[in-house]
């Protein structure tokens, strides 16, 4: 990745996951325009692209993965 293309978009509060009591989680965004291949290392097992209807499909729905899609939704960044 290339540091000077990455670009802030949201700031977002969400219900953390799993969590009992429930805590609220404070996260940043960014957009990055990708070209580069992407290899996961040190902590990272995984990359998995995924849309909206993707996931859905998922047992576990956090409420920042769903309140990030509604943003790129409104933004019109995805359809």
């Amino acid at each position: 990745m290339q540091p000077d293309k990455i670009e802030n978009y949201k700031h977002i509060s969400a219900p953390a996951y799993g969590e009992n009591p429930e805590l609220i989680m404070e996260q940043d965004t960014f957009r990055y325009d990708l070209t580069e291949k992407i290899q996961p290392n040190h902590e990272i097992a995984a990359v998995k692209y995924f849309d909206l209807e993707m996931y859905k499909h998922e047992l576990a729905q956090v409420p920042d993965v769903l309140k990030v899609f509604a943003l790129l939704k409104e933004d019109c960044i995805i359809l």
